[in-house]
């Protein structure tokens, strides 16, 4: 299929007549358990929606520590079978995915559990749409909305707070032969039910749940400027923001303060939540072609890119990111939007500091700068409101910020 690459703004009338489209599609929520032992209500629900047998998606990391054993047995208390598929790796490729969905129809899987992070859930969100929706592989269904009967049973306990995949209609999945990251989109793939944990995600490394946080809140500032903001996206990305800017290093530096990681994880969802109603912008398409060349944490480059991408866009965001630096306690009502938009991109980067996170990023291979333009702009100026949008000539300078003086 060709690509065709939108190097031109687009026009807003056409922007917010798409965007009217969108907010009329029917997005489902998922039954969502929240707490202290949510778990145990997940696996009950499934004995209640008839599973028969499941296939339990995850890692190896994960199923090392012991954390996938207990799961598997509660399921069986409920007398569900269950497969275990612990090969997700980050940024999982269709190769992963195809093996997964292969092991599910040779077991006679009708439901697919996630246990782990984005990675994880996304996986898992492909394999259950491919299983009733392909007889061979996953990637006929790469686009938007190719899929035409409902996925097998969902479920999903996220391990990180950060990705919001268990509430979003999309997944990222990449591709090994052309080293691109592929977007499936449909709300065919929000999950059945969740459970939402806090315990479950205090075996996460402090660095991993530093970049799942700055995930969720680029979602959440994403969506809050997105042309497709609606009043519920602005009042869910508000209290996301001030959340993580209250919690997130918390949670980080004291494993066990479970206060801080339930804030979390609730503004991990709510993040998705808002991702899912106005979509993403420019830190989320040029971090995935960052991701996918040079196999960085999806958060790690989040972090560095996303006060270089508002400055671009800041006479277009410098009063929506005003009220943020207000919410987020970074700044004062009475000052002015432009000190209250310094005080924000200031506390963005104070905040990556004190996770340990770098802000600046020197990793582009200038030979592959044609290549990051089209991926880019193909996923943002086809996608998503971004409020200012980028020509070729612009994102060329922009990302000259991140080239390696290492490169040929």
């Amino acid at each position: 299929m060709t690509k065709f690459i939108l190097k031109k703004p687009v026009a807003r009338s056409w922007t917010w007549l798409f965007g009217k489209l969108l907010s009329m599609i029917e997005r489902p929520r998922p039954v969502v358990f929240t707490g202290n032992n949510s778990i145990d209500l997940l696996c009950e629900s499934a004995r209640h929606l008839a599973v028969k047998k499941v296939l339990l998606i995850t890692d190896d990391r994960l199923k090392s520590i012991g954390l996938i054993s207990p799961i598997a047995e509660n399921l069986k208390d409920q007398n569900i079978s269950v497969e275990i598929f612990p090969e997700v790796l980050p940024d999982p490729s269709f190769s992963i995915v195809n093996k997964a969905l292969l092991i599910a129809r040779e077991n006679g899987c009708d439901c697919v559990l996630a246990v782990g992070g984005g990675s994880v859930i996304d996986t898992a969100k492909v394999v259950s749409l491919a299983l009733t929706n392909s007889s061979g592989t996953a990637e006929p269904l790469v686009g938007m909305f190719r899929a035409k009967k409902s996925a097998a049973r969902l479920l999903v306990i996220p391990t990180t707070a950060g990705t919001g995949a268990e509430v979003t209609m999309a997944a990222v999945i990449s591709d090994a032969k052309t080293h691109t990251k592929e977007l499936i989109v449909d709300t065919k793939l929000i999950p059945t039910a969740v459970a939402l944990d806090p315990q479950i995600t205090s075996g996460a490394p402090a660095m991993l749940t530093a970049t799942a946080g700055i995930d969720a809140l680029s979602h959440a500032i994403e969506g809050y400027v997105s042309l497709w903001a609606t009043p519920e996206v602005e009042n869910l990305s508000e209290m996301v923001v001030s959340s993580i800017f209250e919690n997130l290093k918390v949670a980080c530096t004291e494993a066990d303060n479970m206060r801080a990681r339930e804030n979390m994880i609730l503004a991990s969802h709510m993040a998705g939540v808002v991702i899912n109603r106005s979509a993403a912008g420019y830190v989320h398409a040029i971090s995935h072609q960052l991701g996918s060349l040079y196999k960085l944490p999806h958060g790690v480059i989040n972090a560095a890119i996303m006060p270089d991408v508002l400055e671009f866009s800041k006479n277009s965001v410098k009063s929506k990111i005003a009220r943020l630096s207000v919410k987020a306690r970074l700044g004062d009502e009475y000052q002015s939007d432009d000190v209250l938009f310094d005080l924000f991109i200031e506390g963005l980067k104070n905040l990556n500091t004190s996770l340990g996170l770098n802000n600046s990023l020197r990793c582009v291979n200038p030979q592959d700068v044609n290549s990051i333009i089209d991926g880019a702009m193909l996923e943002a100026n086809t996608t998503y409101a971004v409020p200012r949008y980028m020509n070729g000539q612009e994102m060329k300078r922009f990302l000259a910020r991140y080239l390696d003086p290492s490169a040929g």
